[in-house]
């Protein structure tokens, strides 16, 4: 596909914009993002963990810390997600699976 045009870029950053700022819409988000992270996510298995599950990093101390790692990188990358998209909260994922609560600087 050709690269969009600035002025077709623009246009669909306002539809998004509009379209999430509507709080039904907000909502179901948010619930579809709790859904992933804190019930498909922890039982799946992930390559970057070798394989493993979030549930079975944590039966293991390197585990936990393998864990620990990739949870803090996906919190770093999700601040370039554009402003009209919601964030999960990673300390959700972190409470879930026992880990430490990391506090919002």
């Amino acid at each position: 596909m050709p690269p969009l045009t600035d002025e077709a870029r623009r246009k669909f950053e306002e539809d998004q914009r509009r379209l999430h700022a509507n709080p039904e819409i907000r909502k179901a988000l948010l619930q579809n993002l709790e859904k992933y992270y804190l019930k498909g996510w922890i039982a799946s298995k992930i390559p970057v963990l070798d394989g493993w599950t979030p549930l079975q990093c944590m039966k293991t101390p390197e585990g936990r810390l393998q864990l620990e790692a990739l949870i803090n990188r996906m919190e770093i990358m999700d601040q370039a997600r554009p402003d009209y998209l919601p964030g999960f909260d990673m300390n959700l994922l972190r409470g879930k699976l026992g880990l430490p609560i990391r506090n919002k600087a």
